[in-house]
């Protein structure tokens, strides 16, 4: 139980770096669609993405910590 715990957090870990990375590099919605809405609706799906990214990080972080001291 405790092995496949470990791997949830260090995927949640990769995935919240990734998606945090993600849009600063500029590698996310990059399709003209995106760039035709308002400036709200680009500024909220960023948000959302890094908003999203931060919370896997924090989780996994959190969820490892804890395997440490069990």
């Amino acid at each position: 139980m405790n092995k496949a715990l470990r791997i949830t957090a260090i995927y949640m870990i990769i995935a919240g770096i990734i998606g945090g990375v993600w849009p600063i590099l500029n590698l996310g919605q990059n399709h003209p669609e995106f760039y035709s809405q308002s400036f709200a609706y680009q500024l909220g799906s960023y948000a959302r993405e890094l908003g999203i990214s931060l919370a896997f990080l924090i989780s996994g972080i959190g969820l490892l910590l804890s395997l440490i001291h069990i």
